[in-house]
């Protein structure tokens, strides 16, 4: 026999069941990220032969890489080591003790996740 789990998270039990991972502080993540390629996306002409459209891409991305690696930064310093434990990995590893706990080593499991973003409660 295999055990299904069926984990589903709405916004409002999601607030009050996980701790707050705010990097920033209010309104921070929105100065952080305010008219940078995380703001208003990434633009690109409708020409994708044009040369000057994968040069400006690039530049694009590596301006999102860059705000990504202080974002990461941030947040190590600002929340600890509790993002090691809020990942897809770690949630996997836990449901597969559980279902190794109630039905053996070798069980099956069929998992069912649906998430809602990150919200400030």
């Amino acid at each position: 026999m295999s055990i299904v789990f069926r984990l589903i998270t709405y916004p409002v039990i999601y607030c009050r069941l996980r701790p707050l991972i705010d990097c920033f502080g209010p309104g921070g993540y929105e100065q952080f990220t305010s008219h940078t390629v995380l703001d208003r996306g990434y633009d690109f002409t409708p020409d994708l032969d044009d040369p000057s459209n994968r040069a400006h891409l690039i530049e694009q991305q590596r301006e999102a890489d860059a705000l990504y690696e202080t974002q990461f930064k941030v947040c190590k310093k600002t929340m600890g080591d509790i993002l090691k434990y809020s990942g897809t990995a770690t949630v996997t590893r836990d449901i597969d003790f559980m279902a190794t706990a109630l039905e053996g080593k070798e069980s099956l499991m069929l998992v069912h996740l649906m998430s809602f973003p990150l919200l400030q409660c």
